[in-house]
């Protein structure tokens, strides 16, 4: 899956496929690692619970496997 670059902002491409989209705010790359409900679970099964982006690029095998389980790495 190919991110796009929107002139508003850096939204994420919501396909059929898509997993996560909850409707509460913009679906950056940021609010799916760090905020987004309705990947809460499978988030917290790879990365645990980051406080910060920071905190969370520093897990790169959690980061991986949670791209994987995202479809991001296809």
């Amino acid at each position: 899956m190919m991110m796009q670059n929107n002139s508003s902002s850096d939204k994420l491409p919501l396909g059929q496929n898509t997993k996560f989209a909850c409707m509460e705010a913009d679906e950056t790359p940021t609010h799916v690692l760090l905020q987004c409900r309705g990947e809460a679970m499978q988030r917290a099964a790879c990365l645990g619970s980051p406080a910060s982006l920071p905190e969370a690029l520093d897990d790169l095998g959690g980061l991986l496997s949670y791209w994987s389980e995202l479809g991001w790495l296809k």
